[in-house]
């Protein structure tokens, strides 16, 4: 949001917010995840900590065709996707290591270039697995995804959606608080990749899970047992 629109927009969002009894942010007391954005805007706020799908813990991963030492995780709108998709690709080939580029596109399939395999719509199961082994990490600075790989211990480097002003602020304030590499999406296909850069963030993964099952699954008091 342009500087001058802010504090309409933290209007509104609280006038918003007053229609509920609490609001939940996906974020821990401090707002390490996404700084500014999650800043409590009415009461009572819970900060539920990170959502991800890989909070539950899940069976092993079948082996993919290759270990990628490079990892690409494409999304968001056209024509942005498929220009990060080509670029990612380019400076893949140009390395030379074994990589692996999960594309965004549902409908499933893959493509091989040498050492570049394009997996279209990889499943859950083979995301973790690709993310947990790759020795480096290149994605969006979208929310749902630095949560991802907050939880599964990652780092990554960051290539905001031009446009998108949360994925450009997060993608400095992550830089800035925890050392994660940025680039400008012109200069991905020109940039040799190093190994794992920044640090790992440090989370407690129960607080969101306990806290939203007993908000949906609030305990029943047990009948005591007839006397005798």
């Amino acid at each position: 949001v342009p500087l001058v629109l802010q504090p309409l927009a933290r209007w509104q969002i609280r006038r918003w917010a007053r229609a509920f009894s609490a609001v939940w942010v996906p974020d821990l007391p401090g707002s390490p995840l996404a700084g500014r954005l999650s800043q409590p805007v009415s009461e009572p706020t819970e900060f539920v900590g990170p959502l991800s799908r890989f909070l539950e813990a899940t069976k092993p991963a079948a082996p993919l065709e290759d270990a990628p030492v490079l990892l690409g995780l494409v999304s968001g709108p056209e024509p942005q996707r498929s220009q990060l998709e080509e670029d990612l690709r380019t400076q893949f080939l140009r390395e030379g290591r074994p990589a692996l580029i999960r594309s965004g596109q549902p409908g499933g399939g893959h493509r091989r270039d040498r050492n570049v395999l394009t997996l279209h719509d990889a499943d859950d199961l083979q995301f973790q697995q690709a993310v947990r082994t790759a020795g480096h990490i290149v994605c969006r600075s979208g929310y749902s995804t630095l949560m991802d790989l907050a939880v599964l211990g990652r780092t990554a480097t960051l290539v905001p959606t031009l446009g998108q002003p949360e994925q450009e602020y997060l993608a400095r304030f992550w830089n800035r608080e925890h050392g994660w590499p940025t680039l400008h999406p012109n200069d991905v296909a020109g940039h040799a990749l190093g190994e794992r850069e920044g640090q790992p963030i440090s989370i407690e993964l129960a607080v969101p899970t306990d806290l939203m099952r007993r908000w949906l699954f609030p305990s029943t008091p047990t009948e005591s047992p007839p006397a005798p």
